[in-house]
């Protein structure tokens, strides 16, 4: 590797005092070493300010930001902030409970390639739980992708998705594809990073490297499954629907199917009106689940 460029990782973080220690050091681990971490705190009322200061005193590549009110409340808008605080030439976002082995940027920035503009790369990742790891072999994913559409299609026909801090990103595709939608409190991952997909040139996978992504205990199942969030989640899918008929042809459609066909089995037995309040969208998993039913 003869270019070593600046990763930013962005952290937004709410009350997380008790775990983001753990996320920082895995950043302070790296073995690529030309990084900023920006970590921007959504309003939190624990100790993590404080805490903050002793890894900036520790390392100066951390930094620590209060959202302005110019952005919204929530993730979408402190993970914007940190854009426009960032200076590098790949961005990597991180939630404030997940983890990257030691390898992770280095893995990737070794896949660098001389025309790197819209290049997109991933690497392989797993669920944890305290000690607990589980390596998701998704082999059908884990593969560079000349037409990164393909991976839509890919992770349509799949059984999970990539979580966020699986992928490093040329800013310039950021730029091109737009910030996260501060709108969206749902799914707005899935919403993002399929604008990202669609506005990149070339996906390359690094072998080495892995995100573990923290899997929470069924303790916010309520909240999660309240009839505004599931409204959310619907309005998700119908925005990432707008952005997958722009492409040409029916790439990127089984990703829309898939991610619809979640939310109808998911809204269907709790919040029916809402499935029929939206009937146009569901109208096919409305035939498919009737057909069902009657045969």
């Amino acid at each position: 590797m003869t270019h070593s460029p600046l990763v930013s990782i962005i952290i937004p973080t709410y009350n997380r005092a008790h775990l983001i220690s753990e996320t920082l050091d895995s950043v302070l681990a790296q073995t690529y070493t030309n990084w900023e971490c920006i970590v921007v705190d959504d309003g939190s009322t624990d100790a993590t300010e404080a805490l903050l200061h002793s890894y900036m005193e520790k390392d100066k590549r951390f930094q620590y930001h209060k959202r302005p009110d110019r952005h919204l409340p929530g993730g979408n808008g402190a993970r914007n902030y940190g854009f426009e605080l960032s200076k590098g030439e790949f961005i990597n976002w991180l939630d404030s409970d997940d983890l990257f082995s030691e390898d992770k940027l280095k893995s990737q920035i070794d896949n660098l390639v001389q025309d790197k503009d819209g290049l997109l790369l991933t690497c392989k990742w797993a669920r944890f739980n305290n000690t607990k790891t589980n390596i998701k072999e998704k082999e059908l994913f884990y593969k560079d992708y000349q037409n990164p559409l393909i991976l839509l299609d890919d992770l349509g026909s799949g059984i999970g998705l990539f979580p966020p801090h699986v992928y490093l990103v040329n800013r310039n595709i950021i730029e091109k594809s737009g910030l996260w939608d501060e709108n969206l409190y749902i799914n707005q991952d899935a919403e993002f990073f399929c604008r990202v997909i669609i506005s990149s040139d070339l996906v390359l996978y690094a072998e080495e490297g892995v995100a573990y992504y923290r899997f929470q205990n069924n303790d916010n199942l309520s909240i999660t499954n309240t009839r505004k969030r599931m409204a959310e989640r619907i309005k998700s899918w119908k925005i990432i629907s707008r952005h997958v008929s722009m492409i040409q042809g029916n790439i990127g459609l089984s990703y829309v199917n898939r991610g619809k066909k979640s939310c109808f089995k998911k809204i269907w037995r709790q919040y029916p009106l809402l499935i029929i309040k939206n009937f146009f969208f569901f109208r096919n998993d409305l035939i498919d689940f009737f057909k069902s039913k009657f045969k």
